[in-house]
């Protein structure tokens, strides 16, 4: 069986809307990262910065899967869960750049407890 054959009968049934959802927070997860780390070496964000990179389906699925009034941990890693929970990218450079117009104000930069979405 090509492969394509056997990727197109693992999809069968899967809602092709969320599918495509997952798929474009993977991406926006992965391109938002690859600023950061460039703001990083560019001495722009504060602390530190560790990635999910090569992860984003990890985080993007797992929030799939959750219900709207289902609460989510993330952590360092896990930049997809908060893209897919409604945080906007501008909303996560702010955060990491402390800025006070992040939705943590100037909390430590990527964490935002008591934040709902």
């Amino acid at each position: 069986m090509a492969t394509t054959e056997a990727a197109a009968g693992t999809l069968a049934g899967r809602d092709p809307v969320l599918l495509r959802r997952i798929h474009e927070v993977m991406v926006l997860t992965h391109a938002v990262e690859d600023r950061m780390v460039a703001m990083y070496r560019g001495g722009d964000l504060l602390g530190s910065l560790y990635t999910g990179h090569w992860h984003e389906a990890i985080s993007a699925g797992a929030a799939s899967a959750l219900r709207p009034d289902d609460y989510l941990a993330p952590i360092h890693r896990d930049l997809g869960a908060h893209l897919w929970r409604g945080m906007e990218a501008w909303q996560v450079m702010a955060s990491f750049m402390g800025k006070a117009t992040s939705p943590t104000g100037v909390k430590r930069p990527g964490v935002s407890g008591g934040l709902r979405s």
